[in-house]
């Protein structure tokens, strides 16, 4: 499917057209929109974190001055790669450099240092902008002549910040998934796609300046930059906390302290915090809890119901870093699933999609089908060999400025036009809502002396399962340096749950693995 034409004119959808309010924001270049909504109410906190908070004008201060600095050591159209904590301070230098005028390449210092060397390989940035703190865990050199920004340096000079043109198609950010190659893939987005994307949130949100914003995702997902903004934007206070850095304890401690009204996550991680004994006084206040992700149990939401106070709504949303976000649902108090599985909600308005079969004809009302976008607010492209190149996001010269994007996603439409997330069309993988190419694994697996081959697979628990064939050499011994590997490699939910040894890995007349006999070996382990 990824190799195929542009769907004909007449496959598409479109569930009403993008609000005017949206559009509107979507065009405004960042800094602006940051500065208007520190205008007021000025004591009002713009962000609020376990590390302290800041006012709105010491917030716009710290973007303004990392802006400013940016442009004086970066010149105009360069890659600056951001290597800041999740804390109110670093998410506020992230939004300078993002409002500098250069294009940001948003990293996340919990990843591994081997990850990261292979992000900063491949963004070859012309700068890293980096907290004090973290300045050791930079894995330099960064690039061939990438000149070193200390965030010190930045907030000790001045908030003079030129005027540039403001291009919203123009690349913007760069987001880092797990590739098909093997290693990390650079999304690049437009500041028109987050901003439609801060907007949406706002506007689907119902987002006022009493609220509290609290989502404990990575700062380098491209989703939470833009709940960010919206917080700020809203003129409520965002509250700043990593879970992979503070763990649930710090997320539940936030959101008791700060009393927040909006709590959004994915699946695993909201289901972790919601076992803590605390989570009763963190959620005492909330009027929304957003659950992202490609399925939602509905016996999730019937714990969260039991939890919940009365009248706090839950929402449910379906997107990727490629299409930011594409549907989305307010759930009803009863449930409404299909196997066990609650909808993924409905297409937004402005966002024209198609499920479409292996022949690009749409399939019937309920039949699953490959989804596939077109629109402006999908992502620009990848970043290949220091090019942005349309990867996946074709551009459809039916509909200038729009891109094509194949999601590999499987869905259906029931008749009232709820959406149901039916499985992946190729082997990417979707563990805790996080996306993943298992090559990418499996590379790190064959990097080990004695590995011949490797093979990731994945059961309907979610959980990932590693064969590797090792026929020269003692499992005992290979075993604990392949968790090393894995440990230093790859993030935490990229991790295989246990990893399996075979004298070879059993393949089909075609000489590809046999994932089929993969995953049933992985089921009788688990049942063992």
């Amino acid at each position: 499917m990824g190799d195929a034409p542009l769907p004909r004119e007449d496959v598409w959808r479109q569930e009403g057209a993008v609000p005017a309010s949206r559009l509107a924001l979507a065009l405004r270049p960042l800094l602006a929109c940051l500065e208007e909504a520190c205008r007021h109410p000025a004591g009002h906190a713009a962000m609020a974190g376990t590390a302290g908070r800041l006012s709105r004008p010491d917030f716009i201060g710290i973007v303004r001055r990392v802006a400013a600095a940016v442009q004086r050591r970066v010149p105009a159209g360069a890659r600056v790669a951001a290597f800041l904590p999740q804390t109110p301070q670093g998410v506020a230098a992230l939004l300078g450099c993002a409002s500098a005028g250069r294009v940001c390449v948003v990293l996340n210092p919990a990843d591994p240092p081997e990850r990261l060397r292979l992000m900063l390989e491949d963004a070859a940035p012309a700068a890293v902008l980096f907290d004090d703190a973290l300045a050791l865990q930079v894995p330099w050199p960064a690039g061939a002549g990438a000149v070193a920004i200390a965030l010190s340096d930045c907030l000790a000079g001045d908030g003079d910040v030129a005027a540039v043109p403001h291009d919203p198609d123009a690349p913007s950010m760069i987001h880092y998934t797990s590739g098909s190659t093997g290693r990390p893939k650079g999304i690049v987005l437009s500041s028109f796609n987050v901003m439609a994307r801060a907007s949406m949130m706002i506007e689907r949100q119902g987002m006022t300046e009493a609220d509290r914003y609290l989502i404990p995702t990575t700062i380098s997902d491209g989703s939470c930059v833009a709940a960010h903004i919206a917080g700020v934007l809203c003129g409520g206070t965002q509250l700043v906390v990593s879970f992979a850095a503070e763990g649930p304890g710090g997320v539940v401690r936030l959101a008791a302290r700060e009393g927040a009204t909006i709590l959004a996550g994915p699946t695993a991680m909201l289901r972790a915090l919601r076992g803590l004994a605390a989570m009763p006084q963190a959620v005492a206040r909330p009027r929304l809890l957003r659950i992202g992700g490609s399925g939602l149990p509905a016996d999730d939401l019937a714990a969260w119901r039991a939890l919940l106070p009365a009248g706090c709504g839950i929402s449910h949303s379906y997107a990727s870093t490629e299409a930011m976000v594409v549907s989305d649902w307010s759930l009803p108090i009863e449930r409404v699933a299909q196997g066990g599985t609650l909808s993924v909600g409905r297409m937004l308005p402005g966002v024209e999609y198609a499920l479409l079969d292996e022949e690009d004809r749409p399939v019937a009302e309920g039949e699953a089908g490959h989804m596939v976008l077109r629109g402006r607010q999908l992502a620009l492209g990848e970043l290949q060999e220091g090019r942005v190149v349309p990867g996946r996001m074709l551009p459809d010269p039916a509909l200038p400025g729009a891109r094509v994007f194949r999601t590999g996603d499987v869905l259906r439409r029931a008749a009232d036009g709820l959406l149901y997330f039916a499985g992946r069309a190729d082997r990417q993988m979707k563990v805790n809502g996080v996306r993943l190419e298992p090559a990418e694994i499996e590379a790190v697996l064959r990097a080990e002396d004695g590995v011949r081959d490797a093979a990731l697979v994945q059961l309907d628990d979610g959980s990932l399962h590693g064969f590797v064939a090792v026929p020269e050499r003692d499992w005992a011994e290979v075993q604990p340096l392949l968790i090393a590997r894995l440990r230093d490699s790859v993030p935490t939910a990229m991790r295989p749950r246990r990893l399996h040894v075979l004298p070879a890995l059993p393949l089909l007349p075609s000489a590809k693995h046999d994932l089929a006999a993969l995953r049933r070996l992985a089921q009788l382990a688990s049942q063992a």
